[in-house]
């Protein structure tokens, strides 16, 4: 029987019978933002595409927010990333926050081989996936709830299909058990994920960290985020940084600049080796009134880019155009 190799140059995708690593699109940056803080969807509170790794923090403080995000590898173009979350506040006796995504992912010209290394033909990978949400916020605690649906296809096979769910947490300003101390500008945040595939399940569970800071001389607030990721069947753990240098430009406006560093530290399969990922973007957020959009308060249009720091395979470009309703 004649096996078929499958050669991917891009690690956010492995064909393979597990759960993990078909569905591991979904651990690829939302956004320009988050993924040039180093992907720290845990701890990025406020934001639709969180949805991928905290359900809880899709809660936004504004009647809606909408993002769009287009992810691009330099000089190559068989490798498509491309989503789009959503994510609105309403009053049902209490106030919820319900979120969606889609999110699609794909790769063309995949070479297959026969046992002899001969090469046979090309064929083309695509995931999609459908996530939903809806976050509740109760004093300073936010907890929300989510649900998944996704399908591989690719030419020459046939496709798979999976689905899921998870919940998450967020706290504000924790205290310190049995000390009661309270940890002011600290967001505390959790979540767990369960998916289940045609032959397979898996589990992952996140945490993270955010710290911000007062505003500096007025005009500079920084945000702190740390997240830890850790996936059960490979046990890998997965170290997420980042930090966010906000400047109002003028003080009394809402046109602000965002400069975000970010860091991921990922071990290879052999645990004793591991790859490290650099990150930088800027944001730049204008008020909706600057730019005659009566439907938002605010426009944001986000670009970053993530170099591997052993080999530029993986030099990867995002851009993301966020609106955010009044």
């Amino acid at each position: 029987m004649r096996k078929i190799l499958i050669i991917l140059l891009f690690g956010s995708f492995a064909f393979a019978d597990y759960t993990s690593e078909s569905l591991s699109f979904l651990d690829i940056p939302g956004s320009a933002y988050v993924g040039s803080l180093g992907n720290t969807m845990t701890s990025s509170v406020g934001r639709p595409e969180s949805i991928l790794q905290n359900p809880a923090n899709i809660w936004v403080q504004n009647n809606y927010k909408v993002t769009i995000s287009s992810r691009n590898h330099l000089g190559i173009n068989d490798v498509k990333y491309s989503n789009i979350f959503f994510a609105f506040r309403r009053n049902i006796i209490v106030d919820f926050t319900f979120g969606l995504g889609y999110i699609y992912y794909g790769v063309s010209k995949v070479e297959q081989y026969d046992d002899y290394a001969n090469f046979q033909k090309y064929f083309s990978l695509g995931q999609h996936a459908v996530k939903g949400a809806v976050s509740y916020k109760l004093m300073d605690i936010t907890i929300g709830l989510g649900g998944l649906v996704a399908y591989n296809e690719w030419t020459s096979f046939e496709g798979n299909s999976y689905s899921g769910f998870d919940a998450g947490f967020s706290i504000v300003d924790p205290k310190i058990p049995f000390i009661g101390i309270k940890l002011n500008n600290l967001l505390l945040s959790g979540s767990v994920q369960k998916y289940f595939g045609n032959y397979s399940m898996y589990s992952k569970k996140n945490i993270g960290l955010s710290y911000s800071t007062n505003e500096i001389l007025s005009i500079i607030t920084l945000n702190l985020h740390s997240d830890l990721s850790n996936n059960d069947v490979s046990n890998k753990k997965i170290q997420r940084n980042g930090i966010s240098i906000i400047s109002k430009i003028f003080q009394e406006s809402d046109f602000r600049v965002v400069l975000n560093i970010g860091n991921i530290w990922e071990p290879l399969y052999d645990q004793y080796k591991s790859i490290s990922k650099f990150n930088l973007g800027m944001i730049i957020e204008l008020p909706g009134e600057s730019i005659k959009l009566p439907i938002s308060s605010r426009i944001s249009i986000g670009y970053s880019f993530e170099q591997d720091l052993i080999s530029q395979i993986f030099d990867t470009h995002y851009f993301t155009l966020s609106i955010i309703g009044k």
